[in-house]
């Protein structure tokens, strides 16, 4: 799991997470050419509100929690491999910088169905 905008607020946070998501894949791709036993990895993108801080005692760690944490969840486990799944909030943010592919509704375990999208590529600029 990553999380862009926390601890440090920024901006364009939903950018950032497809700009890397975009790069895991790539760099898989890259690995898979020159090595075994092959492997692969899905994707699942969403944005909103989190709680965030330092949680332990004895092992503490930055750790977040909330509803939206568990639908990011959700759309990396509905998604396919080597592909990159994106809720609707994510793209309407991001729409206007990467091209997608709509998915229509999923459902996602424990939650109502939510509309998403796979991200195809960058718009050319």
């Amino acid at each position: 799991m990553a999380i862009f905008g926390a601890p440090v607020v920024c901006k364009n946070h939903p950018i950032m997470a497809l700009k890397a998501s975009m790069a895991f894949l790539e760099f898989i791709e890259s690995f898979q050419k020159e090595n075994d036993p092959k492997f692969q990895m899905r994707i699942g993108v969403h944005t909103g509100r989190i709680i965030a801080g330092v949680v332990g005692q004895e092992r503490m760690q930055f750790d977040v929690f909330g509803d939206d944490v568990n639908i990011a969840s959700r759309f990396e486990s509905s998604g396919q491999k080597g592909k990159i799944n994106v809720s609707e909030q994510t793209y309407l943010q991001t729409r206007d910088y990467f091209e997608f592919e709509e998915r229509g509704m999923i459902a996602l375990k424990n939650k109502e169905s939510m509309k998403a999208y796979f991200l195809v590529k960058p718009k050319e600029v």
